[in-house]
């Protein structure tokens, strides 16, 4: 009966952690993509304003900070694996680097932390506490389908996108081949 609740109180945490490094991931995106979300995502709380721009701040400190307190809990694996992920999400959004602007390169890390969490919830999970567990073309499978799914959210934010030099698969592409593209890769992925 304990071990199953200190499991059960260990995905908790987990989640709580993975929640928060997502919710970090976010506010560092929004607090560099103003002239974007000005344009495609309107309703936002930095844009709208109401959030000031110094709370947001300090709610992604938290949200960064929680995700790595928590991950450590859990255990030091679980910590390294989502600091990696906060990394990979600050090269994403954040200058200098920004490499959101570049395609193949945004997609590759986006799919990359995906694979991160799932990698995460799968060492926490496993009996042995150990990735070698995981069949590696289950692996390279999802990661793949991430990195051919991840695209379908840039069509909302063409025209965002376009202004801020973001050269994303629907910008290069337009949004009607960008759309033929992605359904016949997805397609693939799935038959």
């Amino acid at each position: 009966l304990f071990r199953s609740f200190f499991h059960v109180l260990g995905m908790t945490v987990l989640l709580i952690a993975v929640e928060c490094a997502w919710l970090a991931s976010v506010v560092a995106n929004d607090w560099y993509d103003g002239t974007i979300d000005a344009i495609t995502n309107p309703d936002r709380p930095l844009i709208v304003g109401t959030i000031p721009k110094e709370l947001y701040y300090v709610l992604g400190v938290i949200f960064f900070l929680t995700s790595l307190v928590f991950s450590g809990i859990v255990s030091f694996s679980a910590l390294l694996l989502l600091l990696s992920y906060q990394a990979l999400a600050w090269m994403y959004s954040a200058p200098p680097l920004r490499l959101k602007k570049y395609p193949g390169v945004a997609t590759l890390l986006a799919g990359t932390a995906g694979i991160l969490v799932l990698v995460i919830g799968f060492v926490a999970t496993t009996p042995t506490h150990n990735i070698n567990a995981l069949p590696l073309p289950l692996l390279s499978y999802l990661f793949i389908a991430y990195f051919l799914a991840i695209p379908i959210k840039d069509f909302k934010d063409i025209a965002g996108d376009t202004r801020d030099h973001i050269y994303t698969l629907p910008v290069l592409l337009g949004e009607q081949l960008g759309k033929q593209v992605m359904g016949s890769l997805l397609f693939l992925l799935f038959s």
